[in-house]
């Protein structure tokens, strides 16, 4: 870990002085390089970065939320828009549904099936 925390301070060092470049001034890799550079300041954040290598428990990315809107957002772009708020909100609360399940190990058409014929699935009390 110590090795990488110096990568990134020489990583940092090298960078020009100043704010970082605009869109019409400096590649992307620039910018983005920079943006980086304040949040790895801090050695609570560095740590964080590495932790999952310590912890298995921890995701690979911090993306669960995002994973959750994307099937809405390929909805708009396939279809342009839910026709009514009820409409967003039955496909809000399936997707929901099945997320859940897929997270406790559960497959997914099983648990639709078993939502029609014996009612709906429900995680074991306590599980996470």
């Amino acid at each position: 870990m110590a090795r990488y925390h110096e990568a990134l301070d020489v990583a940092f060092a090298l960078l020009p002085e100043g704010p970082p470049p605009s869109a019409a001034q400096g590649r992307m890799e620039h910018r983005t390089t920079r943006r980086l550079e304040p949040r790895h300041a801090h050695a609570g954040v560095r740590a964080d970065v590495l932790r999952l290598l310590h912890n298995t428990a921890v995701p690979l990315d911090n993306n669960i939320a995002e994973r959750s809107l994307r099937m809405v957002k390929l909805h708009d772009k396939i279809s342009g828009s839910f026709r009514s708020d009820d409409g967003a909100q039955a496909f809000a609360t399936i997707r929901s549904y099945l997320q859940t399940a897929a997270l406790h190990g559960e497959n997914r058409l099983a648990v639709l099936r078993r939502l029609f014929v014996e009612g709906p699935w429900l995680p074991a009390a306590g599980a996470t």
